[in-house]
């Protein structure tokens, strides 16, 4: 599917219309580059899925997890995870990617996913972002994989 969306907001309703889709244990692969939207879309997923803190991307902490809110419908964990600043997989140190993305209770989304590539699992949901113009975002996704 491909959906232009024009605002900040409109890009964290689709994050929002797509998490009622997900059932738990997906794993959705951010493409992008800087400032087309990937950030904004988890902070939509995240408050959809009813956790009202402000998420800031984990560039530096690479990875972050957040424990949804009891009566939050089927999934107990987000879990956001930046690759921006790895160089491949190796750097992924301290990090059990394969545990993170495994846990069916969880929705896993990865930032900058080309830079761990090969060590992603089969079933991903690829979100690609690509910029038009200052508030314009087209996003294609298949929620199908």
């Amino acid at each position: 599917m491909e959906i232009t969306t024009h605002s900040s907001a409109e890009t964290k309703n689709l994050a929002a219309k797509i998490s009622t889709s997900l059932k738990g244990g997906e794993v959705l692969a951010l493409y992008g580059e800087l400032g087309s939207g990937k950030t904004t879309f988890t902070q939509g997923l995240l408050a959809a899925l009813g956790i009202k803190q402000r998420l800031t991307s984990p560039t530096f902490v690479i990875y972050k997890h957040y424990k949804l809110k009891t009566g939050s419908g089927k999934f107990k964990v987000l879990n956001h995870v930046d690759c921006y600043r790895l160089a491949g997989p190796k750097d992924l140190t301290g990090i059990d990617l394969s545990e993170i993305v495994s846990d069916p209770t969880a929705i896993t989304v990865i930032e900058w996913p080309e830079r761990i590539e090969e060590i992603l699992p089969k079933e991903v949901i690829k979100v690609r972002f690509e910029t038009i113009s200052e508030n314009e975002r087209k996003i294609t996704y298949d929620l199908r994989n």
